[in-house]
């Protein structure tokens, strides 16, 4: 991640609706350099309630200058056809 930019997560209903809690405006800025790290929303340091809540949710991920190389987790992964694409960052 450059050290300049910052990531944020929320965390959505299967329709797409941002959850109350997990929100990004909830959600505490990541900005550094990391190997490993976990977002943590001001009301929530884990997801324990989102866990605990039936049925599926969805990841968002906010990346401003920013590189993620890498996640980590127990779920399966499909990505936005409709998401806009950035093609000249390279």
């Amino acid at each position: 991640m450059y050290l300049l930019g910052s990531v944020k997560v929320q965390i959505c209903t299967a329709g797409y609706k941002p959850i109350e809690g997990f929100t990004y405006d909830e959600c505490s800025e990541i900005k550094g350099d990391y190997l490993n790290v976990k977002p943590v929303w001001k009301k929530h340091a884990d997801l324990a309630d989102i866990i605990s809540r039936p049925g599926k949710v969805r990841l968002q991920i906010k990346m401003e200058q920013a590189e993620l190389f890498a996640i980590n987790g127990d779920f399966g992964f499909n990505i936005n056809p409709e998401a806009q694409v950035y093609e000249d960052l390279i």
